[in-house]
């Protein structure tokens, strides 16, 4: 016991530590130990959590209902657009076709409106 322990650096009687862990040991082993003692740490961490998940469902959730919002409000311009054009439109062929009947009645005779025909379908494209 004497020459050997010597040798290798050992004092008799005194036992040899382990080596040192690395810090990834420590993280490892130690982080399951210090929550059983400390579980109070968790509770930041995850409220944070909760309160970032809530909160992009409520971003995600606004903005796909503003999306539909300005979806609908689009789809309402167009047809109130198509609907403002569509009653121009038949605007001026009511007045064309009133203009011909007026024509119609004061005249009655198929042979004037033949004759004229060409003049007062100019006028009525016209309008």
């Amino acid at each position: 016991m004497g020459e050997e322990d010597m040798e290798e650096g050992v004092l008799p009687g005194k036992k040899e530590k382990p080596p040192p862990a690395s810090n990834s040991d420590i993280a490892t082993a130690g982080l399951p130990t210090l929550l059983r003692k400390f579980p109070h740490l968790l509770i930041a961490p995850v409220i944070s959590f909760c309160l970032i998940v809530a909160l992009c469902s409520f971003g995600i959730v606004h903005a796909t209902n503003a999306s539909y919002d300005l979806e609908g409000k689009q789809a309402r311009d167009a047809a109130l657009g198509a609907a403002d054009g569509l009653a121009q439109e038949l605007s001026s062929a009511s007045k064309a076709a009133l203009s011909l009947a007026a024509v119609v009645k004061m005249s009655p005779n198929w042979s004037f409106l033949e004759a004229n025909f060409h003049v007062l379908a100019e006028e009525l494209f016209r309008q």
